[in-house]
């Protein structure tokens, strides 16, 4: 099993949890916000696409922030798109 991950800017993934249970995403920049309205996540295996994930209007990711995004079909202790500060979004 391996994965694999890039990051160009500020936006990467800082976690990815093997069994696919969830991922977090962190803005590594110490200054700037990240607006990720309509940002597209797609986890793949192989060729083919698995999940998608977008993320919500106005959907803003601070400086020095992470994300968590649990998979809906596991089992996580709030099945919600929270961020690092506990407030979350439903998704």
């Amino acid at each position: 099993l391996s994965a694999q991950r890039t990051a160009k800017g500020p936006i990467s993934i800082s976690e990815c949890c093997i069994d696919g249970d969830y991922i977090v995403i962190e803005n590594t920049s110490k200054r700037n916000d990240i607006n990720m309205t309509n940002w597209v996540l797609t986890h793949c295996v192989g060729s083919v696409r698995k999940i998608s994930f977008k993320f919500p209007e106005n959907f803003i990711l601070k400086s020095r922030q992470s994300v968590k995004l649990w998979a809906s079909n596991r089992n996580s202790s709030s099945n919600k798109f929270a961020n690092s500060s506990s407030s979350g979004i439903s998704t």
